[in-house]
């Protein structure tokens, strides 16, 4: 359940003018209907997801399907930031394979960690971790499976680390490229 979004790409999309008619999501349907006041129904896919904890938001790079109807260009690709409307309330442990190959950017007590999260991410979505140690990194890692590990009950998120960033802007900036031409957040 969400509580409030907000298009961040392309910037001036007109709100009051758009309204979600569903918001539909399973193994194997990733669709978003929007509407807008002019009579048009833009569904678009979902093309990548990035949960981000512990704010309890995710971002959603958004691809227009129906493309044929009559429409402004700008609506093709869509950066969305959507906030949880309730606290996360499942744990799962976050296993991050190859902790050698982070050159020690991330701290022993994340490489193996219990997290709290809203939903359970799918293999290739991404994860955005805030280092607690003060140092204001934000970690990248890609989900690659999810286990279970029998002996604590609990899911586990087998995540590959991708990077360290200053802010959340410079890991979701990765999704702006040639083929969508969104412009990159500040």
């Amino acid at each position: 359940m969400s509580i409030s979004y907000e298009i961040l790409r392309p910037p001036d999309i007109p709100y009051r003018l758009l309204s979600f008619e569903f918001y539909f999501e399973n193994a194997n349907t990733r669709i978003v209907n929007l509407y807008h006041a002019a009579g048009m129904s833009l569904v678009y896919h979902i093309e990548k997801i990035c949960y981000a904890l512990p704010q309890n938001e995710f971002y959603e790079l958004l691809k227009l399907q129906n493309i044929s109807r009559l429409h402004d260009e700008k609506y093709n690709w869509l950066i969305m930031k959507v906030n949880f409307g309730e606290p996360p309330r499942m744990d799962a442990e976050l296993l991050i394979e190859d902790p050698e190959d982070m050159n020690h950017l991330v701290p022993d007590d994340l490489t193996r960690a219990r997290i709290k999260i809203g939903k359970l991410p799918e293999p290739g979505t991404e994860i955005i971790l805030q280092d607690k140690t003060g140092k204001s990194l934000y970690y990248h890692l890609i989900c690659e499976e999810l286990l279970q590990n029998p002996a604590a009950q609990l899911p586990v998120i087998a995540a590959k680390f991708a990077g360290s960033f200053k802010s959340i802007a410079g890991i979701i900036n990765l999704w702006c490229d040639e083929d969508n031409k969104l412009g990159p957040l500040a």
